[in-house]
């Protein structure tokens, strides 16, 4: 897999799907920090990882000093987290540095400090089960955050008559699989929309279909 720094790095375009996808595995940062990362294009699932898939986890990691700004799905460590783990993660530092920035712009849907949009994914996998004919069964995998920290600032906006919403989350833009857990958020968090077009605005989720244990919300 492939972060959005090591895309940028060897220069290749917003297009070529799977170059920033963590489908599986593990990522530990290991407790270092990346910085000076910058990302402003009309693309979707952006992040230090665009995507990541069932049983994928992130842990460890520090995004400071940067700047994210696509179109849906804008987060500091994971765009889209579709049934993966991310632990112990923080987005912006403590001195609030002006530039770090989450920002989804026109048509956007979710923007999150750590993750923008946190979902899950259903499969067909063998029945074990021999009390039963069913020869598949489905099987749901749900998404995890962590004891994760936001201090940049996240911002959403939709002005387009799409019928699309918008949102800004401390942690997460929008939660529709999964858990939320022990996370806290210092960032300053706006969302705008126009015409009837809705907007939804959370200290640590913005939207919410699953479940959220939150640790604190503070602004400073």
């Amino acid at each position: 897999f492939k972060s959005i720094f090591e895309r940028q790095l060897e220069g290749l375009t917003p297009d070529e799907e799977e170059i920033y996808k963590l489908k599986t595995g593990i990522f530990d940062g290991n407790e270092k920090t990346i910085s000076g990362l910058y990302f402003n294009a009309d693309q979707e699932y952006v992040g230090l990882f665009g995507e990541t898939e069932s049983n994928a986890e992130i842990k460890n990691v520090s995004v400071v000093n940067s700047y994210f700004k696509g179109t849906n799905y804008v987060g500091g460590v994971v765009g889209y987290n579709m049934a993966g783990y991310v632990i112990n993660c923080t987005n912006g530092s403590e001195n609030k540095d002006p530039t770090e920035i989450n920002q989804g712009n026109l048509n956007a849907y979710y923007t999150g400090g750590i993750v923008g949009k946190n979902s899950g994914t259903t499969i067909q996998v063998p029945n074990t089960d021999t009390s039963t004919e069913e020869i598949f069964i489905e099987m749901t995998y749900y998404s995890y955050v962590s004891g994760c920290k936001n201090f940049a600032e996240i911002s959403s906006c939709i002005i387009s008559d799409t019928g699309a919403y918008s949102g800004s989350g401390g942690i997460v833009g929008d939660l529709s699989y999964g858990y939320v857990t022990y996370c806290i958020n210092y960032g300053y968090i706006t969302t705008s929309s126009s015409g009837d077009m809705a907007a939804f605005l959370g200290g640590i989720v913005a939207s919410q279909t699953a479940t959220v244990i939150p640790l604190r919300v503070e602004y400073l």
